[in-house]
């Protein structure tokens, strides 16, 4: 027997298993993120319960100003794109998720009422004035003094 057929008789047979889906298993939210997330969705709620334009405007500003506050305050390895962050959620993905929300809210609202401004009324007509002449010129004044040069 060839040292071939020796490996090869060795092997054990493969089975084939009929492949069975699983759910991908989503990554998990950093502690950052958590409390990110905490705090945001409760500025979510409160914007949508009072569901009105300066509500939602103001909770989108507030959401991105405590976004950059807790950027400088986490480590480097979080403040990265999703690449370079590992295999977690971080709190860009927070914000991006409640934004979206916002911003649904802020679609499904009817548009305020447009108010457009008043016509300009024509500027009221002046009278022409009469142009008075001028007054007189008095003459210039005359000092007396030497002048050098040439006479003629």
């Amino acid at each position: 027997m060839s040292r071939f057929d020796e490996l090869t008789n060795n092997v054990p047979p493969i089975t084939l298993r009929p492949y069975i889906a699983s759910a991908p298993q989503e990554p998990a939210y950093c502690a950052y993120a958590l409390q990110f997330r905490e705090w945001s969705q409760a500025l979510l709620l409160r914007a949508l319960q009072q569901s009105s334009h300066i509500s939602i405007a103001q909770a989108k500003v507030l959401l991105l100003d405590k976004r950059y506050e807790w950027i400088a305050a986490m480590p480097k390895r979080h403040r990265g794109p999703e690449g370079t962050r590992g295999r977690h959620l971080c709190i860009d993905d927070v914000m991006d998720e409640v934004y979206q929300a916002l911003k649904a809210a802020e679609l499904s609202l009817t548009p305020p009422q447009m108010y457009l401004p008043e016509p300009e009324k024509p500027p009221k007509r002046e009278r022409k004035r009469k142009l008075e002449p001028p007054a007189t010129i008095p003459p210039p004044e005359t000092y007396g003094g030497v002048i050098l040069g040439l006479r003629e």
